[in-house]
């Protein structure tokens, strides 16, 4: 299922063609699904994939804010946290912003390559909005 557009369905209907082409009658597709996922639980296939050093850097949003101490009212404030990663080494850049507009999503990245020392030839943002 690594390849684009393949799903667990897909794969069951193709597995049902083949046995009802044998003249076999297939597996309903929940026990095909148990027996999928046996399988994978065994295998517990995996693929390295080799990156060049300082070649990439994953940016995000980290997923919920988090509650910060303003220093100057001292309430507290959700804040959004950017996370800029070098693919190849894992390390890592946060930062924290009250608010996740296209302003502090610039701020951030210029924020990160001034930490990392320089910029990546390729950024790979997620799927959000203020990346695109």
């Amino acid at each position: 299922m690594a390849k684009s557009g393949v799903t667990l369905s897909l794969l069951w209907n193709e597995y049902c063609e083949a046995y009802r082409l044998s003249n076999e009658v297939p597996f309903m597709y929940t026990q095909f699904c148990k027996y999928y996922r046996d399988y994978a639980n065994v295998t517990k296939a995996t693929m390295h994939i080799n990156r060049k050093p300082g070649e990439q850097l994953e940016v995000d949003w980290a997923g919920q804010t988090s509650p910060i101490v303003d220093r100057n009212t001292s309430d507290i404030i959700n804040a959004y946290i950017f996370v800029a990663v070098l693919s190849s080494s894992q390390y890592a850049y946060v930062e924290a912003f009250t608010s996740p507009n296209q302003e502090c999503w610039i701020t951030a990245h210029i924020n990160a390559y001034k930490f990392f020392g320089g910029v990546t030839r390729i950024l790979i943002p997620d799927n959000l909005k203020t990346g695109v």
